[in-house]
């Protein structure tokens, strides 16, 4: 069945820069055995920006804004989707192409999966491509299977299988059973695409304009506002991936976690975010700093006078342990001193952070919070607040059941402690 109906690669036409009426999504997946790449999305960006709809500035040192120019358009359901995220993240209709992200690695997938089935949905009602797991397939493979399933029953005289003697053959289709089944289910939920005799002519003809525009080497290096001169070509050539560059510039996929284009009314600026995971005490409450401290003090204490004082002897086995001892105790002091420090500090005292909420991100840790046996207690919850003047922002450890109440983007007040950013009071 796969090898009947798995889409085929077209051959390339005779080369030609004459441009079809498909899009430059349409264009990126017929070029692409039917299934459409990423590259689609920034593609159809720099289309917009040929047509008009946006701006794309060069402000210097590879930095690009996008700029809505409010003009109105027909649009296909995709590129209206596209054209709304980017209302989304304007401030006073001006987007860097930094933020030009679609959020994190689970909603990014979501986003890109709801692009990829409007574009795939334009592509079916112009005959270009079908699905490659359709009814009729689908019927035939788990009529195939029912049948099987039939003959089995019939062969173990529809008996248990415990009570069956056992063979090679009765093992053998045992075990493929489980395969099988899993197999049918991928088939069943399978989006999954193959090309019709339209689209391999139309893929053809694509192939051929991606021949010539591959002779000319201005556009490997072009830069998205070289729209302003090529024009809708800039756009087709990235579908096409003849405009690595251009499509660079422009990351229309999941957001980074450590920098982060914040917006302040109508202006924009660049923002670092750290995750401290091995800094002393970081997130702790006070007392609990204090407790750790202490004791981890007492216990470093206990190991230096053990390595220098009872292991003290002249034989090379007893200094070799004195040596280690003494250098775990000096790791603990590290550790542990800061905190007894610092615990003291932040026993009463607090500060007010506001601002919005530019990252919520986990963090794994080998040490867990708790004790209930589940694997979100190596988990450690981080937030950070931005109050719009630094560049660089530590993020906040917070409890898990504070840290399900909030979502990026929104207002948040906290009151936090000043030298170990344990967070006292929440609110969003």
């Amino acid at each position: 069945m796969w090898a009947s109906r798995s889409p085929r690669r077209p051959r390339p036409s005779p080369e030609s820069t004459e441009l079809g009426p498909e899009t430059p999504g349409l264009a990126n997946l017929v070029a692409h055995r039917s299934n459409p790449t990423r590259d689609a999305v920034p593609a159809t960006l720099v289309d917009l920006a040929a047509r008009g709809l946006i701006e794309i500035e060069d402000r210097g040192i590879g930095r690009y804004y996008c700029r809505l120019t409010g003009k109105a358009a027909e649009l296909t359901p995709y590129e209206r989707m596209l054209v709304d995220h980017l209302r989304s993240l304007a401030a006073d209709g001006v987007i860097p192409a930094e933020a030009l992200t679609t959020g994190p690695q689970d909603r990014s997938k979501a986003w890109w999966d709801e692009f990829r089935k409007k574009l795939v949905a334009h592509a079916q009602s112009a005959g270009l491509c079908t699905n490659l797991w359709n009814a009729t397939a689908i019927s035939l493979l788990v009529g195939g299977g029912v049948v099987l399933l039939v003959l089995y029953a019939l062969a173990t005289g529809f008996n248990d299988p415990d009570d069956v003697a056992d063979s090679p053959l009765l093992n053998a289709v045992t075990l493929g059973a489980l395969p099988a089944i899993f197999a049918l289910g991928a088939v069943v939920k399978s989006t999954r695409q193959t090309s019709t005799a339209e689209g391999l002519r139309c893929g053809s003809r694509w192939l051929g304009v991606r021949r010539a525009l591959e002779e000319s080497p201005s556009f490997e290096q072009l830069p998205p506002s070289g729209v302003v001169v090529w024009e809708r070509h800039l756009a087709y050539a990235a579908a096409l991936g003849v405009a690595p560059r251009s499509v660079r510039a422009l990351p229309m996929g999941a957001e980074s976690d450590t920098e982060v284009w914040a917006r302040a009314g109508t202006e924009w600026r660049k923002v670092e975010v750290r995750y401290p995971r091995f800094r002393p005490g970081w997130g702790r409450h006070p007392l609990h700093a204090l407790g750790v401290g202490f004791l981890g003090t007492l216990f470093a204490r206990w190991l230096l006078r053990l390595a220098t004082g009872d292991l003290g002897g002249d034989d090379t086995w007893l200094k070799a342990i004195a040596l280690v001892l003494f250098g775990i105790a000096v790791l603990v002091l590290t550790r542990s001193l800061p905190q007894l420090v610092l615990g003291f500090l932040d026993l009463l005292a607090s500060r007010p952070v506001e601002g919005t909420i530019l990252r919520a991100r986990t963090r794994w840790s080998p040490f867990p919070y708790s004790f209930q046996g589940s694997d979100q207690q190596y988990l450690r919850y981080f937030v950070a607040i931005d109050d719009g003047r630094s560049p660089k922002l530590t993020a906040y450890r917070v409890k898990p059941s504070l840290y399900g109440a909030l979502s990026q983007g929104t207002e948040a007040k906290l009151k936090v402690t000043p030298n170990l950013g344990y967070v006292r009071r929440l609110s969003a």
